[in-house]
């Protein structure tokens, strides 16, 4: 049975068997080198499945009854995740903050910026745009 969640993963178009093996099928976009695959039911987000390609991707997924959203990095090497609400941004949770001081805790930050170096690597690998 399972937790089944809706879930967008992008990633080289060479790559795409990969993640249809998972079960992606429906493609919402492409572009020269890189397209966009869909699984309206991937279970536990393919969770365990993701943590054992070698290949560049992004994907997010939205909460399911046992967790939250999620977004993805990987730039063929590292796997990195964050947080995200349901309307898709990332989201720091109050756990993070010191409360004595009100202010992000350091480790949390630099967990961040590894996310954010991930996915800029794989942004690029993709041949998709820079974030802003």
């Amino acid at each position: 049975m399972g937790d089944r969640v809706w879930m967008s993963l992008t990633c080289l178009k060479k790559d795409r068997k990969l993640f249809e093996n998972m079960g992606f099928t429906q493609v919402e976009g492409s572009g020269d080198t890189w397209i966009e695959l869909v699984d309206e039911s991937a279970n536990y987000a393919h969770y365990d499945e993701l943590r054992k390609v070698k290949a560049p991707f992004v994907a997010h997924h939205y909460e399911g009854c046992e967790y939250g959203g999620v977004t993805y990095a990987c730039d063929g090497k590292s796997i990195k995740e964050w947080a995200m609400d349901h309307e898709g941004f990332e989201i720091v949770y109050m756990s993070s903050v010191d409360l004595k001081t009100g202010i992000l805790r350091k480790d949390v930050i630099r967990e961040y910026r590894k996310f954010l170096n991930t996915r800029k690597r794989a942004r690029k690998l993709l041949g998709l745009q820079e974030d802003k």
